[in-house]
């Protein structure tokens, strides 16, 4: 089965199906600077497709990513597509992908023993953490 959850704004901010989980722990972002923001899917996201839209709002404007996991690869890792002039994206040194939000970075963390592929913000520079497990 497929859930979803949304925020107050309609905004989808949590996924479940057999494949994927996506967590927000309270529905949106949210840390001690008050840095709010939400996580969006493509429609197309579903058990069989690896499709991710990271959305953003911060510092008065929305930020939009597109990504995909490559679900080939062990651990799985993040491949960034595109995103907005204002966000950028670069390879970080050790090769992996970092997508940038304009206030720091979002960085792909190596999977743990549970399978749980963590993706990790800056948060001494305002940001939350959260994470993608499959």
């Amino acid at each position: 089965p497929t859930e979803y959850r949304t925020n107050s704004r309609g905004d989808i901010v949590d996924y479940r199906s057999d494949l994927y989980v996506v967590e927000v722990a309270t529905g949106t972002w949210t840390n001690i600077t008050n840095y709010t923001g939400s996580i969006v899917h493509s429609p197309n996201f579903l058990p069989g497709t690896d499709e991710i839209l990271f959305a953003s709002d911060a510092g008065g404007g929305e930020r939009i990513h597109r990504g995909h996991l490559d679900l080939t690869a062990s651990p799985p890792r993040l491949l960034n597509d595109s995103s907005s002039p204002a966000a950028g994206a670069r390879p970080s040194p050790d090769g992996e992908f970092v997508l940038n939000h304009g206030w720091g970075d979002l960085d792909v963390s190596a999977v743990d023993g549970s399978g749980r592929l963590t993706l990790l913000q800056n948060i001494g520079r305002g940001h939350p953490s959260w994470a993608i497990s499959y």
